[in-house]
């Protein structure tokens, strides 16, 4: 939460720098409402731009699709809005469009998830985590848990459960998990599969995990309500969450 409200400052920040002496609107492409964080991170944003006079809102879901992010931004151009900000659900595909936007001298903001054509494009700020970190601590953290447990001389099965395919969340994430294992060598990955950052995906992803894959110790989520679903199904298998299965999702 410390991390989302320093967000919506510094967003306040930058667009009351530049809009001081007008009012603006502001388009606003959130890729959806995936994740109780997602939906706290929207509200939040949008509340900041709704409470200061003079600033118009125009908002749209794009409902985790591409499609509908592309069309959003092609429409915010057309509106002639005085700024965007924008959370892409993946990392590739925005080329054209963001040039798009930097053609009409649209003034740019991202946040949270950056495109892999940032150094093709210019943008007025960007805001967000190191998610590679975030995705290296969470190995480390359940690696130096385990040895203070004494359990460094097993071998332990650790099952990554990765958010929505090609989101920089889930690569960096991905990368940050991966690399950290190789630290840990008594910790042996047994299962990798996206739960796509929803608490319903990871329920049921962790569900088949416990009936195909014959030993997991560790669970790696990339998000707290892929997590929270795991801790569900775990529950259900009449297992214990922290015990019979460790659990460890990136802090936010």
């Amino acid at each position: 939460m410390k991390k989302l409200l320093t967000l919506v400052l510094a967003l306040c920040l930058v667009l009351s720098l530049a809009a001081s002496a007008s009012a603006v609107t502001i388009g606003f492409s959130q890729i959806g409402q995936e994740s109780d964080w997602r939906t706290a991170n929207t509200d939040s944003i949008n509340a900041a731009i709704e409470g200061h006079e003079g600033w118009e809102l125009v908002y749209d879901d794009a409902q985790q699709k591409q499609e509908n992010q592309i069309k959003a931004l092609r429409n915010f151009i057309t509106q002639g809005v005085d700024y965007i900000l924008f959370t892409g659900v993946v990392n590739t595909g925005w080329d054209e469009v963001l040039a798009e936007v930097n053609e009409a001298e649209i003034p740019l903001i991202l946040v949270d998830r950056f495109p892999d054509c940032m150094d093709k494009i210019q943008y007025a700020a960007a805001f967000g985590g190191d998610f590679e970190l975030e995705g290296r601590r969470q190995v480390q953290w359940a690696g130096e848990y385990l040895k203070s447990l004494g359990r460094d001389n097993e071998e332990i099965a650790v099952a990554i459960m990765e958010g929505t395919t090609g989101a920089s969340a889930q690569v960096d994430r991905t990368t940050g998990n991966l690399e950290a294992l190789e630290a840990y060598p008594f910790m042996k990955k047994v299962a990798q599969q996206s739960g796509n950052f929803t608490r319903a995906e990871g329920q049921a992803l962790m569900e088949s995990w416990l009936k195909s894959v014959d030993k997991i110790d560790v669970l790696i989520a990339q998000n707290d309500d892929m997590a929270l679903g795991a801790i569900d199904a775990i529950k259900a298998a009449g297992l214990v969450p922290g015990k019979d299965i460790i659990i460890a999702w990136p802090a936010r």
